[in-house]
């Protein structure tokens, strides 16, 4: 099959949804599939791999590029005069637009796969005055937009019902987690250097790993520490990544005094990620904007307990008091408790945490998505059950 993807977030933008698009795109370039990825940047730009189409920066997000037109790259051309057989859609916005119309024109199946709670993002870009009615026509906008692909894909049984209830009536959907590399991201990771690098005093150590914005929420984590600290004195928090908020998670741990309790690793590469999940006592995740949560999957096959807020993607898996421990939204002193928890959790935890990402593993969810293509473009008939029932 020869798939067109259409995403408004690429590289080198590093985020969850460049990270999932990346693992499932190469599994299936490797069992003979061709991907061609259409996306946003700062200039025209077509290559053999990747067409850009000329965006400007967004407000908040330097790295993150709105196309506001399609200019010179016509995709319904593009699609027809190259011989594409199917459109994945990776976001419902300005280029995923781009390739829903392009689809149509060139009568191929499209499917969308909702990987970010848009809505959510208002709070952040818009005036307090203008956030409801906001937030109501990102709604509307999105129910436009998935009632008119043929398969809507959703990473986690929450996300699915949200859709449901926001949305209303909308065409076939299937949960599809995104995969995890299960032998990349491994307990046989961890090392006594890395172990080092994230606690140099020696001390227990949780991480937290993503993009430094807002939604992630990573001063509540600064907050839950200095309160964990209480009952386990030397617990450090190693925070890698890069981001917009990095001058307020550092404010925030100069006010909570936490200078030598707190380390910034900056952008972790691909080739130290497995060893920094697998090297710490445990991983944190305050975020409630997760539709999945791929971070927690990647720290739970690398057998690493996982304390997150019980919320959206999180909830779905992340299995409270069997991989890790959760804690209810905005509630700093469980938080602070669920730290604890995961950093003393035994040895059974570990285990238990990386069989259960093992049910994520990247191989089942290429079987899956392969599947789902082969069907919407006529080649099979019948829909697998989604991995999460296997």
């Amino acid at each position: 099959m020869k798939v067109a993807i259409f995403t408004d977030s690429w590289f080198p933008r590093v985020d969850g949804l460049t990270t999932s698009v990346q693992g499932i795109k190469a599994a299936l370039e490797r069992r003979g599939h061709e991907f061609h990825v259409f996306a946003s940047g700062p200039r025209w730009e077509r290559s053999a791999d990747v067409t850009r189409y000329k965006g400007v920066p967004f407000w908040g997000y330097p790295d993150f590029h709105v196309a506001l037109r399609p200019g010179r790259h016509d995709a319904a051309r593009i699609l027809r005069d190259e011989g594409f057989d199917l459109v994945h859609i990776q976001s419902p916005f300005m280029v995923g637009l781009w390739g829903l119309l392009g689809a149509r024109k060139a009568g191929l199946p499209a499917i969308t796969s909702y990987h970010t709670y848009i809505p959510d993002l208002v709070p952040y870009v818009v005036p307090p005055g203008f956030r409801t009615v906001s937030r109501r026509v990102v709604w509307r906008s999105t129910s436009w937009f998935l009632r008119r692909s043929d398969l809507v894909l959703a990473p986690s049984p929450s996300c699915a019902a949200e859709l449901l209830a926001h949305c209303g009536e909308l065409p076939p959907m299937q949960v599809h987690p995104n995969g995890v590399d299960t032998q990349r991201f491994h307990p046989r990771e961890r090392s006594a250097a890395m172990r080092v690098r994230l606690s140099p005093r020696g001390g227990p150590v949780v991480v937290s790993v993503g993009r430094l914005a807002r939604e992630k929420d990573v001063p509540f984590l600064v907050d839950a520490l200095a309160l964990a600290r209480q009952q386990v004195p030397g617990l450090h928090l190693a925070v890698g990544g890069k981001g917009p908020e990095l001058g307020r998670i550092q404010e925030r741990v100069r006010k909570r005094g936490l200078e030598r309790a707190v380390s910034f690793l900056g952008f972790i590469p691909d080739a130290d990620l497995a060893s920094v999940y697998a090297s710490a006592d445990a991983f944190a995740s305050a975020s409630q904007f997760e539709t999945q949560g791929m971070t927690a999957v990647e720290a739970m096959a690398c057998g690493t307990p996982v304390a997150a807020v019980h919320a959206r993607g999180l909830a779905d898996y992340v299995l409270g008091g069997r991989t890790g421990t959760l804690w209810a939204p905005n509630d700093v002193e469980e938080a602070a408790w669920a730290m604890v928890e995961a950093v003393n959790a035994p040895p059974a935890v570990r285990q238990a945490a990386r069989r259960h990402a093992e049910v994520f593993s990247l191989e089942r969810s290429t079987d899956q998505l392969e599947h789902l293509y082969r069907r919407a473009i006529g080649a099979e008939q019948e829909v697998r059950p989604s991995i999460l029932s296997r």
